[in-house]
């Protein structure tokens, strides 16, 4: 018996404007029916904010129906280590959540992609 009902692949994009086609964002949904997998979505949005839009109405939806899905992203979740130290942060929370935050914080993405994460990874 299969462990997932749909799968979710996301290949994700740092485009600093609103792109489509080569080097963007592309996500593919496939469903599983029975012994058969359907593709149910290959969407390739424009924009960052839009990618995170149709994830969230996808994922949101097969949680509602109670679809075991196995998700996928093409970037990185690390860095190295130090990283909290380097930034300057308390160990009041673990050192990987506070260097999201942190860099949360400080990067600016705006709908239309354009964004200053280069200027925050200089500091």
């Amino acid at each position: 018996m299969p462990e997932f009902d749909a799968y979710l692949m996301v290949d994700w994009s740092a485009s600093s404007r609103p792109v489509t086609g080569g080097d963007s964002i592309w996500y593919c949904l496939v469903i599983r029916t029975g012994d058969n997998l359907f593709v149910v979505a290959l969407e390739n949005p424009a924009t960052r904010r839009r990618a995170v839009a149709e994830i969230n109405d996808i994922l949101r939806g097969l949680a509602r129906l109670e679809q075991m899905t196995l998700v996928g992203f093409d970037f990185p979740y690390g860095y190295p280590a130090g990283s909290a130290a380097a930034l300057g942060l308390t160990p009041h929370t673990p050192a990987w959540l506070g260097v999201w935050r942190e860099i949360t914080n400080r990067i600016i993405d705006r709908d239309d992609n354009s964004n200053n994460r280069f200027e925050v990874a200089t500091l």
